[in-house]
């Protein structure tokens, strides 16, 4: 089979059927065709014309014609391989020509204006036309500086495509001849085609089971009937063209492309007694439900069906099942199927899921096998999950991107599609969840029926068939479900039209009768008697359901409501009704809309009060930005080329008028005129950054913290000083702003509250309430007149530092996912959102100075190193670190680390620190080299903090512009036990440049935010208490739970402070590793303690900010 070509194929068709009827092309209005002997001719034309390239990769950008099978045969012929891209994907589809090595692209003439305007945006291409007049629709473009051409005999590749980014960035998939034969020979004897036949072929050029329609009909003399894509959406030109004009017997589709068609024309036509459809084979989505395909099949219909599955990146299929009658009676879903010939499938990673086993179905490249991403792999983690039952069949069950977590729950989209397609009311269906909100929607196309019958009688049929928690929050009806290029439902636009929809205003809205109707819906009520002194719970509500009224109620008022759920669960009804109508009321007056961007409550003063008028205009980011929302890639074995220079312009928006945004930023009127004396800021993981207004050198931070000496002994200990309430948990760090007169205290809560604080007394400087909950700690400006604060609304808020007053809101379009991270060097501001979009601001210039996407899924902050001056971002997944250029944003180098990472790079002298999840560290230089990697065993690593030059009794101080010494690192780790219980945490020291462990002492918990170091500063005095010998604490679990320690000393001592999840603030020697002092608390501490002046700042999940005092 290995001598076995497509072309060949063809070849020997048409030396059998010479004036057989090969092609037909039909729009519904014109119609052409070609014989077999006719398709032999035109394409050795192009064969000819293109002989310049034999042998060679080359692009085609051409649409569906008579003779479209003609040019991609002529390129075979001449040894050479295709990869077929569309007009749209042009900016994609060079870098990819460029990393198959393909010089120049053949494009249809229809396209020529397109690739005009691709011309006068700087890429480097050259026109050609081809001399052949029957080739006049056709002219050839060649990249120029274009490098080495890479042949098609270095693995005797027939074709080159892309996988559609519906899991990640799409991967380059190089696909040899005797990959994709097996599937031809296979699938023509499966379903019996003859020379007879008619095969449907309406599949994109660029989605790969085209190749299946073009090669296996002209390989057995069958007609190719060829109908543009377009045509798809228009269901009833579409089985008038199939079932009608050309009486099609095979057909290959998404079922998607099914669902478009009405009930009737598929139960009387397409799939009726009289249909010339002998086959139907679907794929590329989850095969129809049995009760969906009787409810639209006729009763005499014969046509055969086949469930096909396969990956692009083993072109094109990899498994087959006919559908019997028995099937139809006795069971409700398609089995997978079994392998096709040369095709070896597995489940890995098998676990029950209560009476079911579920595993991943992984496919073994031994026989057919394509080069994927540059590499040949051995076998592809397909990323898809298999049902197996008592009898062995497999069953599909969709994607792991298909399966979200809602309420903690994980709960599956596909299998929400198929019962949805079960109800009689609902032609078509597709669910997807809205990242920023969370919220779970079904799209609906009905069958028949008035639109509140189908809400009601598809929500019903959702009750009875599936658990509580997969009931979407809404169902949005919708002509037709959208189809992507490739058949499939296109989510974007659903999200799109469903946005659109759902934020047009309601004029007049009565929010009190909207909300007695749902309530008594939700809780099944039918009297009003007991209605306004009724608790929500209490009545029968469940958590899930309050979120379910709190999403409703927003999206009718267009408003956000903090403090619904709040009042909801614990008040009665009639305090629900008060707080709608005075937020209602507040909105309409004050326009505080989620849709206008004002939004806030704000105070001064200890008490925080809800409902405060905000006096000062507050400037408004109105830019609309559109973001493309990737779900990310699956895991696969990863064969490490670590080292990738990256040369990758694209999708990379920057402000190219320095000037003008320079002359904004002194044209910003500031809200309120204070001197600004903050000196420096302090934040977690030891960071100092010093205010300055003029950029320029920066000299590093040196604070001590003065401990008492009595008597030569050091007695440490933490005492409460204040607590403030936040009225939620509190997992954000704190920001210290170091006042020469006044110290400030920055910090968020999940109560959406963001509060500064006194940090002597703890006192309220001022508060407001954003319209979501914000989990990253602030950041304070270069120029420190500003605080920055990320929230999970998607704005980044820019407050006054010593008012409060907004100044601006940046919206990214998803929620941020990152610290604001502040360059030293330029003042700018570098941060992420959950959609992989990396931003670069100016805040006093409010303006963007770049942004661009990246394939680095990961909620990690920046990294910045000043010498060379480079930024850094990591991806979680595979743990990719891509230095980028900080002024344009432009890749620099990329080094695949190849594990899960879930910290931030850290930066040394000597570069940049990885710290992988499993165990391992890496050292990679500033020019993306590795130096040295540690493994520590079975240790899970988490929590990375460094002690640089400044922070060591030992070393010589080094100007941060000129970056700092490494000399230990400290983070925490745990290590797996038999049982859950039998769990082990650790603190650890690490000398980096040795590659030793110095010390490594047990704690109680997880170290689940990062440790704080920090000078001491000895001050003598009288010795009130015996001395004694170091002793360890004892770690009983209680609440205010003190320990410490008398220990002799001369010589300042460096301190590391830990907060660990077990609700634990430790004190440790940095340099032995000694336990200095520990205190408990009655809760979790998910927040990074920040210590200055001998206060130590963290929040709790006790709702508090806390702040001891270290004496």
């Amino acid at each position: 089979m290995q001598d076995i070509t497509l072309d060949s194929l063809v070849e020997e068709t048409i030396a059998k059927h010479p004036d057989r009827r090969a092609v037909r092309f039909d729009d519904g209005q014109t119609q052409k065709q070609l014989s077999y002997d006719q398709l032999g001719a035109f394409a050795q034309k192009v064969k000819q014309s293109l002989a310049k390239y034999a042998g060679e990769f080359l692009g085609v950008c051409m649409k569906h014609d008579v003779n479209m099978h003609a040019v991609l045969l002529g390129i075979l012929q001449g040894g050479g391989a295709f990869y077929n891209f569309n007009v749209e994907g042009f900016g994609y589809a060079v870098q990819v020509l460029k990393e198959i090595g393909a010089r120049a692209c053949l494009v249809h003439k229809e396209f020529e204006q397109q690739f005009d305007k691709f011309q006068q945006q700087n890429f480097k291409i050259k026109k050609i036309k081809l001399r052949d007049p029957d080739l006049s629709q056709f002219y050839v473009i060649e990249f120029q500086g274009r490098g080495k051409v890479i042949h098609r005999h270095e693995a005797d590749y027939a074709y080159c495509i892309t996988t559609s980014g519906t899991t990640g960035k799409p991967k380059t998939v190089w696909v040899p001849h005797d990959c994709v034969v097996p599937n031809i020979l296979h699938l023509r004897e499966i379903f019996g085609l003859t020379p007879e036949d008619t095969f449907l072929c309406a599949t994109s050029l660029t989605f790969d089971p085209v190749m299946i329609e073009l090669f296996t009909s002209l390989s057995v003399g069958a007609c190719l009937l060829v109908v543009p894509p377009k045509v798809k959406v228009k269901p009833d030109l579409f089985i008038d063209i199939i079932c009608q004009r050309n009486k099609v017997t095979v057909m290959q589709t998404t079922p998607s492309v099914l669902y478009q068609i009405k009930g009737d024309k598929l139960r009387n036509v397409l799939l009726g007694s009289k249909t010339s459809l002998r086959v139907l084979a679907l794929g590329g989505e989850h095969f129809p439900a049995y009760d969906w395909i009787l409810r639209h099949r006729g009763a005499d219909n014969m046509t055969r069906f086949f469930n096909l599955y396969g990956i692009t990146e083993l072109s094109v299929w990899a498994t087959c099942y006919e559908v019997t009658k028995e099937d139809f009676r006795e069971h409700t879903i398609a089995p997978v199927g079994s392998p096709l010939a040369q095709t070896d499938l597995r489940v890995e990673n098998v676990q029950k899921q209560g009476t079911k086993s579920v595993g991943e179905l992984v496919i073994d490249c031994i026989q057919r096998r394509c080069k994927v991403s540059g590499s040949f792999q051995k076998s592809l983690a397909t990323g898809d999950f298999v049902e197996i039952d008592e009898q062995g069949n497999w069953f599909y069950q969709g994607r792991a991107d298909l399966q979200v977590k809602r309420n903690g729950i994980r709960i599956n989209l596909q299998e929400i599609n198929m019962v949805t397609q079960t109800c009689q009311f609902v032609g078509n269906s597709a669910s997807f969840m809205l990242k920023k909100t969370e919220k779970l929607v079904l799209a609906v196309s009905p069958a028949n029926g008035d639109q509140e019958e189908i809400r009601e009688g598809t929500l019903e049929h959702l009750k009875r068939n599936l658990p509580s928690h997969w009931i979407p929050d809404d169902v949005f009806l919708i002509d037709y479900i959208p189809v992507t290029d490739h058949g499939k439902a296109d989510i974007t636009q659903l999200e799109k039209a469903y946005l659109t929809v759902r934020s047009k205003f309601i004029q007049d809205f009565d929010v009190v009768k909207l909300l007695s109707n749902t309530w008594m819906e939700m809780l099944n009520l039918t009297a009003l008697s007991s209605l306004e002194t009724s608790n929500f719970i209490d009545a029968g509500g469940t958590s899930i359901k309050a979120v379910h009224l709190q999403n409703l109620m927003e999206e009718k008022l267009k408003i956000r409501l903090p403090f619904f759920i709040d009042i909801l669960v614990n008040k009665c009804y009639t305090d629900v009704k008060s707080y709608l109508v005075a937020a209602q009321r507040n909105a309409s007056e004050k326009c505080e809309s989620i849709f206008n961007g004002k939004k806030f409550v704000k105070t001064k003063g200890k008490e925080v009060e809800t409902y405060i008028e905000v006096d000062k205009d507050i400037k408004v980011d109105t830019r609309e930005e559109t973001i493309n929302d990737e779900a990310t890639d699956k895991d696969n074995d990863i064969n490490i080329d670590h080292k990738l220079k990256v040369d990758n312009k694209k999708e990379i928006s920057i402000d190219k008028n320095v000037d003008k945004a320079k002359q904004k930023s002194k044209d910003i009127e500031l809200i309120i005129d204070k001197e600004v004396n903050f000196i420096y800021s302090v934040s977690k993981g030891n960071c100092y950054q010093r205010v300055r207004k003029e950029i320029g050198v920066f000299n590093p931070v040196v604070e001590k913290l003065p401990l008492e000496v009595k008597n030569g002994c050091e007695h440490i200990q933490l005492e409460p000083i204040w607590k403030f309430d936040t009225t939620k948990c509190v997992d954000a760090a704190a920001l210290i702003a170091v006042g020469q007169e006044r110290s400030y205290v920055y910090v968020g809560s999940h109560s959406y509250q963001f509060t500064c604080l006194d940090l002597a007394s703890g006192e309220v400087i001022w508060a407001i309430t954003l319209p979501f909950r914000i989990t990253k700690e602030a950041t304070l400006s270069l120029c420190g007149r500003w605080v920055l604060v990320s929230c999970t609304d998607g704005y980044l808020y820019v407050f006054c530092a010593v008012a409060g007053e907004i100044t601006w809101q940046f919206n990214s379009g998803a929620a941020w996912l990152s610290t604001p991270v502040v360059d030293v060097k330029s003042g700018h501001v570098y941060v992420r959102n959950c959609l992989n979009w990396f931003f670069c601001l100016s805040v006093e210039s409010q303006v963007v100075m770049w942004s661009r996407t990246l394939d680095l899924p990961g909620s990690s902050h920046a990294a910045v190193s000043y010498n060379p001056h480079q930024l850094y971002f990591i991806s979680s997944k595979d743990g990719m670190l891509c230095c980028l250029h900080p002024v344009t944003g432009e890749t620099v180098w990329q080094y695949l680390v190849g594990q899960t990472v879930l910290e931030a790079p850290v930066i040394t002298s000597l570069g940049i620190l990885v710290s992988c999840a499993k165990s391992h560290v890496f050292l990679v230089d500033f020019s993306g080299n590795l130096i040295h990697k540690h493994s520590f065993e079975d240790h899970m690593l988490h929590q990375f903090t460094i002690m640089t030059s400044y922070q060591s009794n030992t070393s010589m101080m080094k100007d941060m512009a000129q970056d700092t010494l490494l000399l230990r690192v400290f983070f925490g780790s745990s290590v797996n036990g038999p049982k859950d219980e039998d769990k082990k945490f650790f603190i650890n020291c690490f000398d980096i440049n040795k590659g030793t462990l110095i010390w490594r002492q047990p704690v109680l918990s997880k170290i689940a935010s990062m440790p704080f170091l920090c000078l001491s500063e000895l001050q003598p005095s009288e010795c009130e208490s015996n001395c004694s010998k170091p002793k360890k604490p004892k770690t009983e679990n209680k609440t205010d739970c003190v320990s410490s320690l008398v220990l002799k000393t001369s010589d300042p001592r460096t301190l590391l402070f830990v907060t660990q999840q077990a609700g634990c603030v430790w004190i440790f020697d940095a340099d032995t590793g000694d336990v200095l002092c520990h205190k408990m608390f009655g809760n979790e501490i998910w927040s990074a303690p920040v210590v200055h002046n001998s206060r130590v700042v963290f929040g709790c999940r006790d709702n508090f900010v806390h702040c001891l005092s270290v004496t």
